[in-house]
């Protein structure tokens, strides 16, 4: 029963997709598909009278136009199956078009709204990459539940045109079908579960695969000459996986084959039975042809329909799978009612946190404030949970214990939307998209003035990326790659690091945060970019982390990081009359630029 229910479920979600990606083709396929399941059977019997007509025409006073009638029927048949078979065709393609741009959408909105912790889980990457692969056989799903409606009314149809002259045919017919129908169930799990349990080892491969066409990895595959090793790589598991899947074929063969000379066999003798009759005058010649096709008619649909069940069967595990990728849950739930605005009033209350899946506290008991319109720099080894405190007050993660304060409420109560709209981010982790300059600067804040072209131009300058725009060709136009466009350009790393300064630069917040905002940069640049930072973080909260303590001076307030912790705070000129860890710090760097 939980086998027929779960069968039941994978229907109705396939024909719910069917029908809302268009209600007119869906229902024009399935009339389409009626009218092909009936017209057969009508042609068969109308042969049947056209050849019994013939044959009794040299001794049996049969009227010409009634031979005429049965003709133009079996022609009109014939050009009918054509042009619905062209109609559907047609449908088809629109259809199917149609439901993979709904299918591909919704996964690239499932995947873009998940936690940040599920790209960290290799389990989410391999259900993430088996619902990609199984994404794309949906609408051949709703095709064999379509195919299988058909072969059933057919199947139906000419068992019953049948069993009128001999139930004993059809009964026996059937029954033979039976052992193809439970091989084929039984090696197509086999097959699915075993592409499951290998998903990981596809996934090697094709990052393999992608290796080969990445620029990023292109210079030291040649210079090491690691085509060889790659491809050696590559083969080692292929070959690991096409010996085990050859091996479940190989037996899914000789199993197919033996079950399906059943029904041929049992055909045979029926239709051998059916000459004996016309020979003793029991049968007309065109009984032999009614038989025929009705027998063929009745193998064809039942095999077809069996293949179609057993092909929903396999459907049924990968809608299983998508169902299953679809069901997880975020653990950052977006269940806040109060709206953020106006200056912010940020405390951490004894936070501790450690990453999902994991043991380690990357924070623990940490306690500080930013003041509204303070700006903070937090100082700290890598690893000493910098990057971490920005990823909590952003919500991609909650807090393991302890409590972060917002204008008075848990940081839980405002919706997600109204939160991080308060804040722009610069990242440690960036990356240009292959887009135009001008989507790469206005990308962080489309919903205000995203076609204001001196806006993005006065952000550039800001970021001292003026320079990159005057060797764009074609302006703010211009692509930041070539991978789409001869006429992109390729930007070194400090160049990135300025598109990425000028997106966080551009977007309208009331907290800017700068994750080691001049690790790329050039001593000018950096010059220049610490010069203009006053500007950009006038009227506004700032939080911001480097290990260069020349940025120290922009701040009101320094935090020292370490295991997770506040282990000193105050001004840098607090600190160094500390003559603590910073004091040490800051003097250590100082003396690299003394001659």
């Amino acid at each position: 029963m939980d086998n027929m229910r779960s069968f039941l479920s994978t229907i109705g979600f396939c024909i719910r997709l069917s029908w809302e990606s268009s209600r007119l083709y869906t229902v024009l396929r399935l009339f389409i598909y009626l009218t092909n399941a009936i017209i057969p059977l009508i042609s068969i019997y109308a042969s049947k009278v056209f050849i019994d007509i013939l044959v009794q025409a040299g001794h049996v006073a049969r009227p010409f136009h009634e031979a005429v009638f049965w003709l133009i029927i079996i022609c009109g048949i014939t050009i009918s199956v054509a042009v619905t078979n062209r109609l559907l065709q047609y449908i088809q393609d629109i259809h199917i078009e149609l439901m993979n741009n709904r299918i591909q959408v919704g996964l690239m909105e499932k995947s873009m709204s998940v936690d940040m912790d599920f790209f960290d889980s290799p389990d989410y990457i391999d259900s993430m990459q088996a619902t990609m692969m199984d994404s794309f056989a949906l609408p051949n799903i709703v095709w064999n539940i379509f195919a299988g409606f058909s072969s059933l009314i057919s199947f139906t149809s000419a068992f019953i045109m049948l069993g009128t002259v001999n139930w004993l045919y059809p009964l026996i017919l059937t029954a033979a079908a039976f052992p193809s129908a439970i091989s084929n169930q039984r090696y197509t799990k086999l097959l699915y579960g075993w592409r499951l349990s290998h998903i990981n080892e596809d996934r090697k491969m094709g990052y393999i695969q992608s290796l080969a066409s990445n620029k990023t990895f292109a210079n030291d595959i040649r210079l090491f000459n690691l085509r060889e090793f790659l491809v050696g790589r590559y083969q080692d598991i292929w070959t690991l996986l096409i010996m085990g899947r050859k091996k479940l074929l190989k037996r899914q063969l000789f199993a197919a084959l033996s079950a399906s000379l059943l029904p041929e066999a049992i055909i045979f003798i029926i239709l051998i039975l059916v000459t004996r009759n016309i020979f003793d005058g029991r049968n007309t010649v065109g009984d032999y042809t009614l038989y025929s096709g009705l027998l063929a008619t009745l193998a064809g649909s039942l095999t077809y329909a069996i293949n179609s069940i057993v092909n929903i069967y396999e459907d049924k595990l990968k809608v299983d799978t998508i169902k299953k990728f679809e069901s997880r849950a975020n653990s950052v739930l977006d269940n806040g009612t109060k709206e953020l605005s106006g200056d912010l009033d940020i405390e951490f209350k004894d936070v501790s946190f450690k990453y999902p899946g994991t043991e380690r506290l990357i924070l623990n008991g940490l306690s500080f404030r930013i003041a509204p319109k303070e700006k903070i720099c937090l100082i700290g080894i890598n690893g000493a949970g910098k990057s971490t405190i920005i990823k909590l007050l952003l919500r991609f993660y909650d807090v393991s214990n302890g409590n972060i304060i917002i204008n008075g409420n848990d940081i839980r109560e405002y919706s997600l939307s109204s939160l991080r709209r308060c804040f722009s981010t610069f990242f440690q982790q960036y990356d240009k998209y292959a887009f135009s300059l001008r989507d790469n600067v206005i990308i962080s804040d489309l919903e205000k003035q995203a076609s204001d072209d001196k806006r993005a131009i006065e952000t550039l300058e800001k970021v001292d990326a003026l320079g990159l725009l005057k060797k764009a060709a074609k302006g703010l136009d211009t692509p930041l790659s070539r991978y789409f466009d001869p006429d992109g350009i390729e930007l070194s790393g400090g160049e990135e690091q300025k598109i990425a300064l000028a997106r966080t630069v551009y977007r309208s917040c009331q907290m800017i945060i700068f994750d080691e905002p001049s690790s790329s940069l050039d001593p000018i640049s950096e010059m220049n970019l610490f010069e203009n930072m006053k500007e950009l973080f006038k009227g506004k909260s700032a939080l911001f982390t480097s290990h260069r303590l020349s940025i120290v001076h922009l701040s009101d307030h320094i935090l020292i990081l370490e295991d997770g912790h506040i282990t000193e705070s105050g001004s840098h000129k607090e600190l160094m009359e500390l003559g603590g860890e910073y004091s040490k710090l800051y003097t250590l760097q100082s003396k690299k630029y003394e001659v």
